[in-house]
């Protein structure tokens, strides 16, 4: 169905077509479980346009989830309790956080900035990278990304991790030592799948560097409960390195206040705001993947943490399990 509901006095507008913050007229709505919309106030013009978007009602997503159908993505984009509506003002879908907020929270915590990496393109999907020196506290090479946090993804109710950045460590320069390169593509792959596909990155997913449909198929699986298909069918991102994927962990524990950044407005943060989560990507052997999956994220950590937190971040230690299979797939780039 094609709805005319815009709430254009609510509404503001992008320079794209379409809407920032898009509000709907509630009568027009609250019948409607699946619709389209039809709107002529936007920055274009005042031509009509159909949205290639599908909108759908909180019990049309109820019904999804009770039935167990996969396949589906959903994000807020409008609700009629002014409760939930002053949250998505105060967070809109496209916020950008100062450089030098960014570059003062990252060095304040990884250690001092010696690269910038500028995104490929301009587009909002696009993201760059800061590299950070080894410190005495910090004894590793660190690579964060710089960009993603602009676009708010889907988070689940009660959590405000939606404006997510990614951080890996090395102990060479994977700026400088080709063997280390696969580092920022790795982070490139996850977080480039998650703002364009409006996939939500939470503590404890794992991503294994698998083909495409493979990949999305667990990671709609992970996220439904479902048991993900083994063997993984996985890929090493090095020949050198053996890593066939990664998990996303809290920081280190000397970097533990890097984990959130407020986001500031003027030099100051406002009630309501959400911040910008840094996660750490820990890179994981086939093995311990499928040991994942079979046995969950506290099984595989005990077995994993017998030598020590900072051990996991070695990118030489060795596989905790030392049976390996042979044969692997194609992978998943992006």
């Amino acid at each position: 169905m094609i709805n005319e509901c815009v709430n254009y006095s609510e509404s503001i507008p992008d320079d794209f077509g379409g809407f920032d913050k898009l509000s709907f007229i509630e009568d027009k709505v609250k019948r409607q479980p699946i619709f389209r919309i039809k709107y002529t106030e936007h920055s274009l013009g005042d031509f009509p346009i159909i949205s290639p978007e599908i909108y759908v009602s909180d019990a049309f997503r109820e019904v999804v989830f009770e039935n167990g159908l996969t396949g589906f993505t959903f994000y807020e984009v409008w609700s009629s309790q002014e409760a939930e509506a002053s949250v998505e003002e105060l967070n809109p879908f496209v916020r950008e956080s100062l450089d030098e907020d960014v570059e003062a929270h990252l060095q304040a915590y990884y250690g001092p900035i010696i690269r910038r990496v500028e995104a490929e393109s301009a587009e909002l999907t696009e993201a760059g990278f800061y590299e950070m020196a080894p410190t005495e506290s910090v004894p590793f090479y660190t690579v964060a990304t710089h960009g993603y946090s602009t676009l708010r993804l889907p988070a689940p109710p009660g959590l405000d991790s939606a404006y997510v950045e990614l951080v890996m460590h090395a102990d060479q320069d994977p700026f400088e030592d080709e063997k280390y390169s696969w580092i920022p593509q790795v982070m490139h792959q996850v977080g480039s799948f998650a703002v364009n596909n409006m996939n939500w990155i939470g503590q404890w997913m794992v991503f294994p560097n698998q083909e495409l449909d493979r990949y999305v198929d667990t990671y709609e699986r992970t996220l439904t409960g479902e048991k993900v298909k083994l063997p993984l069918q996985v890929q090493p991102y090095s020949p050198e390195s053996g890593f066939c994927g990664v998990m996303v962990v809290p920081p280190l524990p000397q970097c533990q206040e890097a984990f959130m950044m407020p986001y500031l407005e003027n030099g100051k943060e406002t009630h309501g705001e959400w911040p910008v989560y840094f996660h750490t990507l820990l890179p994981l052997y086939e093995e311990e993947m499928e040991y994942y999956f079979q046995h969950g994220q506290e099984a595989l950590l005990e077995k994993m943490m017998e030598n020590g937190i900072e051990h996991l971040f070695n990118l030489h230690r060795p596989n905790t399990f030392k049976e390996k299979r042979k044969g692997f797939f194609g992978r998943f780039n992006k």
